[in-house]
């Protein structure tokens, strides 16, 4: 049974019967066959040698006997002949299916046609495409194909026909120049995307985090920018993440990689630890141990961060309350009159 080909020919549905054998080379050729009732060879070519045009389906013959190349040019004949195929097989040619895939990925590869034009029609058509394994074995090349020649629909087309995969991300954390404090965080990592084997796109970066002002609690105190000489993926590998469905391609992959700001103990109204900020009290802690935390958050977060806060830092314990405070050496006294409480200077330190 060949496989029958339905085309337009005199404003009427015709059908022509096309056979697939292979030559001694083992190329397939092709040879077709009019099968509507109302064409007579010799009649049709009689009149064409009086000046009447000849009847579409001898164009079409002559298209399909010239071989698959121009049947998948031929954007009209190439979506008929798909469509027949999705009916009547490529047995029905007199050829296997993997040949047939083999004949439809040698025409990509050799760039004879905008791939993903071609591809689109046999995602529709041709469910059984995407199982054979000549398929399978050459997608990935098929898709690197596509990256090199940035063809997002080819490659978008290969990709679904695949089942997705086809780009895949590594991450590798560089955790010798990484480092984490307490008012600070930097995180550095590389990423290399691969189609296959093959490695296409890789890019170093890092964040550093770090609380930007003195009042830790307050809205915007913790900042994330890059670090500075950090690369970032090309745009061609951007529009290929879009593409396979990589949730805010690069960007999105390297958010993960932005510190997060750190937990902090509470600052309470009462306690016998205090850290004052430049001049003013900042806040009291129960303990010396939350004091130093946020001691240190404030100076690490200036160390690293965008240049120096200017200000003064300085540890307080609480020693006595008297009923006539009065400062006595490495001491302080709140100027609040009401409050008694006497102070020890524990450490102090400029940032």
């Amino acid at each position: 049974m060949p496989l029958n080909i339905k085309i337009e020919c005199a404003g009427e549905k015709h059908v022509i019967a096309v056979f697939a054998k292979e030559n001694d080379h083992g190329y397939y050729e092709l040879e077709a066959e009019i099968t509507h009732p109302g064409h007579d060879y010799a009649y049709d070519f009689g009149a064409h040698e009086f000046g009447y045009a000849l009847p579409r389906c001898y164009e079409i013959q002559e298209v399909i006997e010239s071989g698959f190349d121009n049947i998948f040019i031929d954007e009209e004949l190439r979506e008929a002949f798909l469509q027949a195929l999705a009916i009547d097989d490529a047995k029905s040619l007199g050829m296997e299916r993997e040949d047939f895939v083999q004949i439809v990925i040698d025409f990509i590869e050799d760039d004879r046609l905008e791939g993903g034009s071609l591809l689109g029609g046999i995602l529709a058509d041709l469910p059984w495409f995407k199982e054979t394994s000549v398929f399978r074995d050459s997608a990935h090349d098929l898709a690197k194909l596509a990256y090199d020649n940035g063809d997002n629909g080819l490659f978008y087309i290969v990709n679904k026909l695949y089942g997705g995969g086809l780009i895949r991300v590594e991450e590798e954390d560089d955790e010798e120049n990484s480092e984490t404090g307490t008012g600070y965080s930097i995180n550095r990592a590389k990423i290399k995307v691969f189609i296959g084997d093959d490695l296409v796109d890789e890019w170093s970066f890092g964040f550093i985090g770090w609380f930007c002002t003195p009042d830790l609690y307050s809205s915007g105190s913790w900042h994330v920018e890059r670090v500075g000489g950090s690369g970032s993926a090309s745009p061609e590998t951007d529009d290929f993440l879009r593409t396979a469905g990589f949730e805010g391609c690069s960007d999105g992959i390297e958010k993960w990689y932005r510190p997060e700001e750190p937990e902090l103990p509470n600052c309470f109204d009462s306690g016998d630890w205090a850290l004052m900020c430049d001049g003013y009290l900042w806040g009291r802690f129960k303990t010396e141990d939350e004091a130093y935390w946020i001691y240190d958050a404030i100076r690490e977060g200036s160390w690293h961060g965008r240049g120096a806060f200017g200000v003064e830092l300085t540890i307080l314990h609480r020693i006595a309350s008297l009923e006539k405070p009065e400062h006595t050496g490495e001491r302080w006294k709140n100027d609040d009159p009401e409050d008694e409480t006497i102070w020890e200077i524990v450490t102090s330190d400029g940032v």
